[in-house]
């Protein structure tokens, strides 16, 4: 299949090229300059160049693929307003051309809010955090675009281990570099976490099958993050654990504190009855000298100043 994937070039979006093309698929990936589209050249993806802020310089080229993937997101105060006109450019794209069998949409697990006790699932009704308040509603726009011709799903990442982005990468190269790990709180709560890898096969599931609804992607731990931060210290070659108190945090990073202080239960139970997906890693406070061979392979060698 042809698949038109928007955030290409980053840290979810680079994985999951590369899981579709290992499986055969030709990508065409946005990239919003000529460096990043030669990026994409290089890793066998075919660049469009343009801005996900302008739907003229990417939804043709969306409409005459067979799946989109909404994995791109663009940061700062237009966040939100750009994230719904891109998926509405998209999701009329494919509704004209009349050829994509079916769109995914990337949300996350911080629409879900606290689920400290069972496990939350797709059926629970939201409860997002402030710094995604709007998420909801765009989901609920992908999903009521779903159910004829065209399929919509929508992926709702925990919180992504591997590699160097993500919170985790954060947390790998604090104890790398500064050997000091910085957790907002007293530490005891726990993310809902998914390897990027197997988030990235999640994909891949989902455009070859093409199912309507929501699906989270958790790898089903529940490691406190104190002892994740430890294991990641451990593997460094030692340091310090410091605790911020959330008042702290709120006062130096606003309503992204509340994300550092979340403690979440997030199931995928859905995705794994439904698509057969099942996570290869589970626990990225058992796997810390791995995914800190991952860090330092794609962080490269430090530099010494």
């Amino acid at each position: 299949m042809q698949v038109f994937l928007t955030g290409a070039t980053g840290y979810i979006g680079s994985a999951v090229a590369a899981a579709l093309l290992r499986a055969g698929h030709d990508v065409r990936g946005l990239a919003r300059s000529r460096a990043k589209a030669a990026e994409l050249q290089a890793a066998g993806v075919a660049a469009v160049l343009g801005e996900l802020s302008n739907p003229g310089t990417y939804a043709q080229a969306a409409g005459a693929c067979d799946a989109i993937v909404h994995a791109g997101f663009e940061t700062g105060p237009r966040a939100a307003e750009v994230d719904r006109l891109a998926l509405e450019a998209l999701l009329e794209a494919a509704q004209v051309s009349g050829r994509p069998k079916s769109l995914v949409y990337t949300s996350g697990v911080w629409v879900m809010g606290r689920h400290h006790g069972a496990p939350g699932t797709e059926e629970d009704p939201p409860a997002p955090l402030p710094i995604v308040s709007w998420r909801p509603a765009v989901e609920t726009l992908a999903l009521a675009a779903g159910g004829g011709r065209l399929a919509t799903a929508v992926v709702r990442p925990g919180c992504v281990y591997g590699g160097c982005g993500g919170l985790y990468g954060r947390m790998l190269q604090a104890a790398v570099e500064e050997h000091e790990v910085v957790l907002t709180g007293a530490g005891r709560n726990a993310w809902a976490a998914v390897y990027l890898d197997d988030l990235a096969d999640l994909y891949v599931r989902l455009v070859e099958r093409h199912p309507d609804g929501i699906f989270h992607a958790t790898d089903g731990s529940a490691d406190p993050l104190a002892e994740v931060a430890e294991a990641f210290l451990e593997a460094a070659g030692g340091g310090a654990l410091v605790l911020r108190p959330l008042a702290d945090a709120l006062r130096e990073d606003g309503p992204f504190a509340e994300g550092l202080a979340l403690d979440q239960r997030v199931s995928s139970e859905k995705a794994r009855r439904e698509l057969g997906w099942r996570p290869s890693l589970s626990s990225p406070a058992n796997h810390a000298p791995a995914l800190l061979a991952l860090w330092r392979a794609k962080a490269g060698p430090l530099s010494v100043s």
